[in-house]
């Protein structure tokens, strides 16, 4: 969660995996300038959510799109690759009146309940996945193979669309603002609108794919 840059340098010689809070991996700081120059992977870890209102554990009380359905981009956007959550399901029995509820899934008879933190956590990953396909796919194709336009839709997902949705939001929280401006910026229609594009990218890129291999 935290600490200072002489701890830091300390481990990261034997460090292979950082899973610093996922508020930090925004941050331009000389303490995640190591973490990033060091270790073999960069996670994510969020038992902060800065996105309820008032701040802390107040997980009914929060921007749902913020801290579960973006996580998962949010960590794509800064180099992460996974993310994690404080917590799936340890905690008092989240069916009666508590007052910090931090589990994601709900025990059942015979299985777990799913809640709508955990569906938005879903649906997070399947975006990631859908960012890192676009991604590599620009990266690893010669210009001629993807046309210019198709290149052009992916680059703007990527480079505008996905910090344009992102970062005001993270401002917002940092510098406290209130639920208000939080809510107007990260939402069901600001979420929807990006993965409209991203997946009318995915469709580009597809039937560019698709044309590829009809072509004799």
């Amino acid at each position: 969660g935290g600490g200072v840059l002489p701890m830091f340098e300390a481990m990261a010689p034997c460090m292979d995996i950082w899973v610093p809070s996922i508020y930090m991996l925004a941050e331009k700081t000389p303490l995640m300038d190591v973490v990033r120059k060091n270790g073999k992977m960069l996670w994510s870890y969020n038992c902060a959510y800065a996105y309820s209102r008032p701040v802390g554990p107040n997980l009914k009380n929060m921007n749902l799109i913020s801290d579960y359905r973006a996580a998962a981009p949010f960590a794509f956007r800064h180099g992460g690759t996974g993310i994690g959550f404080w917590c799936y399901n340890m905690g008092p029995d989240p069916w009666g009146r508590i007052d910090m509820e931090y589990p994601i899934v709900y025990p059942g008879r015979t299985k777990p309940v799913t809640s709508r933190r955990w569906e938005a956590v879903r649906e997070g990953i399947e975006d990631y996945r859908i960012l890192f396909a676009l991604r590599s796919r620009i990266d690893d194709a010669v210009p001629q193979q993807l046309p210019g336009e198709v290149r052009a839709k992916v680059q703007h997902v990527l480079d505008t669309s996905l910090p344009s949705m992102l970062d005001p939001s993270y401002e917002e929280v940092r510098v406290g603002l209130g639920r208000d401006a939080i809510d107007f910026t990260n939402n069901d229609a600001t979420m929807k609108a990006f993965r409209e594009e991203m997946l009318d990218c995915a469709q580009a890129v597809a039937s560019t794919g698709t044309a590829e291999e009809a072509a004799p």
